[in-house]
């Protein structure tokens, strides 16, 4: 019950704070009350609003200094919480009796089951939420609000994305050489580029980054069997060569990648840092389940030897992450 007295405090704090009853309408309506529980509700609601509206005025109260203003809150105090528990009594009971009526007694162990069971859902849901809240349309705040109750309290289910599943009668063993050039063509061609040159050169460079990893991985294993100082520097010297060479044959794929994916990115979050954070961590999360879902649809695509369709997913998920970025 302290948990559902909290949440049910955070709505009327929100309503009364906007200065509107839309949002607590929104939220009430979302949780299927009767007329006669939205009038319980609203009943709880004035007298919320008008405790804040009291608190208030008492510390705009200036005039009759800092001691004067603890003292009338203080002497308050006790009269704000009998005038609540009797106008909210019923509401939260009805709230009680909508919520809590699937939880079998067990409310920790239900919210947190369903939590973990639904949380990028539910934090998608949050940013609705503060969508809502951002674009003044405090009626859908309440609703999104309530539904995330009842997700959390086993009410209603959010959609959600099926896990995509891996056949594996269609696995195809890695082939490095057909994978980077298909993956860096469907990548690029996602993101609007067409350069037969940067996808051949961006291939190459994947191609000879796993040569250049495959050429060192015994590295440590080489050096601690050497005889002596002389059999360790030609070691090093190898793998000084093989990595230049291998930067020597990325220059170009490196340089067309810097100038027309990284660049912009960087740029947005130099133009515009804090719009750009706030715009990344609200593309993540508006998108948590979408973004999850390409991902393992990548994964999957490449263990299918469908390169190009893995590439494709790989820019979705660059542009999702991107989306409405200042460049």
């Amino acid at each position: 019950m302290k948990s559902l007295l909290i949440f049910a405090v955070i709505a009327l704090a929100a309503n009364a704070h906007l200065g509107t009853p839309a949002y607590h309408l929104g939220f009430s309506e979302q949780l299927g009350l009767t007329s006669q529980q939205l009038a319980h509700a609203s009943t709880c609601f004035n007298s919320f609003k008008q405790v804040l509206v009291d608190i208030h005025q008492v510390v705009e109260s200036k005039n009759n200094g800092v001691a004067a203003v603890l003292r009338s809150l203080l002497n308050t105090v006790q009269d704000v919480e009998d005038k609540l528990k009797v106008d909210c009594a019923i509401y939260l009971q009805d709230l009680a009796m909508v919520i809590l009526r699937n939880t079998n007694g067990d409310i920790k162990g239900t919210v947190q089951r369903n939590f973990d069971q639904y949380t990028l859902e539910i934090i998608q849901q949050f940013a609705l939420y503060f969508d809502a809240l951002a674009a003044g349309n405090h009626y859908q705040a309440g609703h999104v609000e309530a539904y995330i109750l009842q997700i959390l309290f086993g009410l209603e289910k959010p959609k959600t994305h099926p896990n995509p599943e891996f056949n594996m009668s269609k696995y195809v063993p890695m082939n490095i050489t057909k994978y980077s050039y298909e993956f860096v063509e469907g990548y690029f061609q996602r993101l609007g580029f067409n350069d037969n040159k940067a996808m051949k050169d961006n291939a190459e460079c994947s191609i000879n980054y796993v040569a250049f990893v495959s050429s060192i991985q015994f590295i440590s294993h080489d050096l601690a069997n050497a005889q002596d100082i002389q059999e360790k520097t030609k070691i090093i010297e190898k793998v000084v060569v093989e990595g230049l060479k291998f930067y020597e044959s990325c220059v170009a794929a490196y340089t067309f990648n810097w100038e027309h994916i990284n660049k912009p990115i960087l740029a947005a979050f130099q133009n515009a840092p804090v719009h750009t954070v706030l715009t990344l961590i609200h593309n993540i999360a508006i998108n948590l389940p979408e973004l999850k879902q390409h991902y393992m649809e990548m994964v999957i695509g490449i263990m299918e030897g469908e390169y190009k369709k893995a590439g494709i997913l790989n820019a979705e998920l660059l542009i999702e992450l991107v989306r409405n970025f200042r460049f």
